[in-house]
């Protein structure tokens, strides 16, 4: 599968230990304009402290788009490389710059925290998201142990207001600082398991019971209980396009249903209540949303089977022409991209007078409906600048 043109912002070089390679950016995810400072600033104190001729085995959490892996494998060609990412599409985007470098890589998908355990590696290199929190941060630094091989480093860049925090997180977990450098904005910390014999006992499941809630929920007449996470939206209340959407949805719906970008799982689960389906598929690029969706649907509708299908793109979803009676989706939109990008390929799956609930933005969902083809507007409602639209697929559509 080729990377879609319209997700490339621009191109930009990166020269590294002699190696000249080249990153494509892209609108949808970070640092879009240049490579950014923190990982500029980890690549050069690995080039000068990191061992690097003796590594045989690098690991890119949260690779993004390919940055720090693909730049250290391209001075240690025999080296092997793996990366992850919770979302999707860096995933994917990663891969597309790989083949643009000409870099193999060993192992690729889309992770949680603790991915591709069976593949604990000599260096683990990570550009800490800031947003993540404290009970994320606290529970990657923790497991960091159960990654690396013996004698390994991991070496992690976060942003300066987080320093303290991560040599605290670190030293909770047993790991031994080797070099540390500090500029005015970032902080990065080589960090080795004191006790060589060391392996992390916290290995969570993947949603770890340290930062999620349970909580009781009501929205559109329907009770429900839902696990929350830290990182994703919605933790305490549904928010007004959830409701909206919520609220114009059709309670006669019934048959195989997908969900994209489902979010905590508040719509899906007042839907699945509300409606008859027989089997779901939740799938959009952030499998943390898929796998918290897919624990309340399980919680609150244990008779309905879920999938979970991370894909990088709506489109992905590798369903045949008619595969779905509904679709409901969270409209995510990309600076510069159009709306209804996927949609062609997505309503594909929709079965002849399949029934759409998209909900977003309300000038979203304006542009969404300007662009959209081969449906026609069931139901229509805007609640305080979102706006949600039932739509069915026509015969010809």
């Amino acid at each position: 599968m080729s990377f879609p043109a319209e997700l490339i912002n621009k191109r930009v070089p990166l020269n590294f230990m002699g190696e000249r390679l080249f990153f494509d950016l892209s609108h949808a995810l970070f640092s879009s304009y240049k490579i950014d400072d923190g990982s500029r600033l980890l690549l050069k104190t690995l080039a000068q402290h990191g061992n690097l001729p003796e590594r045989r085995s690098f690991l890119d959490v949260g690779c993004g788009v390919g940055t720090l892996g693909l730049a250290l494998k391209k001075v240690r060609p025999e080296a092997e490389l793996s990366i992850c990412d919770r979302d999707a599409l860096a995933v994917e985007m990663s891969l597309h710059n790989a083949g643009i470098n000409r870099i193999a890589v060993a192992g690729a998908e889309p992770a949680l925290m603790h991915c591709l355990k069976n593949r604990p590696s000599d260096l683990v290199v990570s550009n800490v998201p800031a947003k993540a929190g404290t009970p994320v941060h606290q529970a990657f630094v923790s497991g960091l142990t159960g990654l690396l091989n013996p004698g390994g480093i991991a070496a992690l860049v976060v942003v300066s207001p987080l320093e303290e925090a991560f040599r605290r997180y670190a030293a909770a977990a047993g790991f031994e600082i080797l070099y540390e450098e500090k500029t005015a904005n970032h902080l990065v910390l080589h960090l080795s398991p004191a006790d060589p014999e060391q392996k992390s006992e916290d290995r969570p499941e993947e949603l770890g019971a340290a930062f999620k809630r349970r909580g009781e929920f009501e929205m559109a007449g329907e009770k429900y209980t839902l696990e929350t996470v830290y990182g994703l939206p919605e933790f305490d209340t549904p928010a007004y396009g959830t409701q909206t959407a919520a609220s114009i949805a059709d309670k006669r719906a019934s048959g195989r249903v997908l969900f994209v970008n489902p979010g905590q799982g508040h719509l899906p689960v007042c839907l699945a209540r509300k409606a008859s389906y027989n089997s779901a598929v939740v799938a959009g690029r952030d499998l943390l949303q898929l796998k918290v969706t897919a624990r309340n649907l399980a919680l609150n509708s244990p008779e309905l089977p879920a999938e979970v299908l991370p894909v990088p793109f709506p489109a992905e979803t590798g369903a045949v022409t008619g595969s779905f009676d509904s679709i409901c989706m969270t409209l995510e939109t990309i600076p510069g991209v159009s709306p209804d990008f996927g949609m062609p390929a997505l309503g594909k799956t929709l079965k002849p007078k399949g029934e759409l609930l998209v909900h977003g933005k309300s000038s979203e969902i304006h542009l969404f409906l300007k662009a959209l083809k081969g449906f026609e507007l069931r139901g229509n409602k805007k609640y305080r600048g979102f706006r949600a639209v039932h739509l069915r697929k026509t015969v010809q559509g």
